[in-house]
């Protein structure tokens, strides 16, 4: 089961990296083989799916490919996602018991349907499918528009204030494109964090972890990075080109503390 999971795992950070590579440049997580430039972003970066799906939904208007009430349908589907990005943090355990509980939902009003003959659901389609929503080419384009003018201003703010940049030897912030903060890597380890599920659905998001060299205190946190685990694994990469893995780490966990040395070795 666990190698079945791993395996699902994989697949699903393979599709979104393949779908969200074209943004990596934009967003974040690109580089050579000898650095790698992140950012820390505000939670709004979860809403460019609503801005580019205004964008990419004038080519079914123009062309005649689907109907607006099918993609106004979509666009509110998207949009009640993001909206739960944006305001609420569902990790991996809350989102599985979410999911359990709509299936379970679903399968018992479906048995009442068949064992009741009561059409709960054809009732629920039926309510939402006599509701007259649909949104025209105009109105996606507003809506993007107006939302795309605060996202190009966080992009430019992020880039001057919020920059990352790791290398063989340092993590460094900069601001203004000076080093504000600065780590040597030394005896140090990075560990990737995925508060919110959703998040890491929309952009590969997620926290990376700067630990001491116990791996135990916490030296600093930088949250909403995009496609964090590309970032997670050039900066393993550069850890160990400086070989701080499997040499320096393990020498320090065998290194006795000083209250074992004094339990050791009591005074007379």
């Amino acid at each position: 089961m666990r190698q079945f999971l791993s395996v699902v795992t994989k697949i699903f950070w393979g599709i979104m990296f393949a779908i969200l590579a074209p943004l990596q440049w934009l967003l974040g997580g690109w580089g050579g083989k000898e650095y790698v430039v992140f950012y820390s972003y505000p939670k709004f970066v979860y809403i460019w799916p609503v801005i580019v799906l205004g964008f990419v939904f004038q080519i079914p208007f123009l062309w005649n490919l689907a109907g607006a009430e099918l993609l106004t349908w979509i666009w509110i589907a998207v949009f009640c996602l993001c909206a739960i990005a944006l305001g609420l943090d569902i990790d991996r355990n809350y989102a599985a018991v979410v999911i359990v509980c709509l299936v379970a939902l679903w399968l018992g009003l479906w048995n009442i349907e068949l064992a009741k003959g009561i059409p709960v659901l054809d009732n629920i389609q039926a309510f939402f499918a006599g509701m007259d929503v649909s949104m025209n080419a105009e109105t996606f384009l507003v809506i993007s528009l107006l939302l795309a003018v605060p996202f190009l201003v966080m992009m430019v703010w992020v880039r001057i204030n919020e920059k990352w940049k790791a290398d063989v030897q340092t993590l460094a912030k900069l601001r203004f494109g000076h080093a504000d903060q600065e780590y040597a890597w030394g005896a140090k380890t990075v560990r990737t964090s995925y508060p919110d599920w959703l998040e890491a659905v929309i952009a590969l998001s997620g926290d990376v972890i700067l630990y001491d060299s116990r791996g135990r205190g916490e030296l600093q946190r930088i949250d909403n990075v995009v496609f964090a685990p590309v970032v997670k694994k050039k900066i393993d990469r550069f850890l160990r080109a400086a070989g701080v893995y499997q040499r320096d780490i393990v020498e320090d966990e065998n290194t006795p503390s000083d209250d074992q040395e004094d339990m050791e070795n009591p005074i007379p």
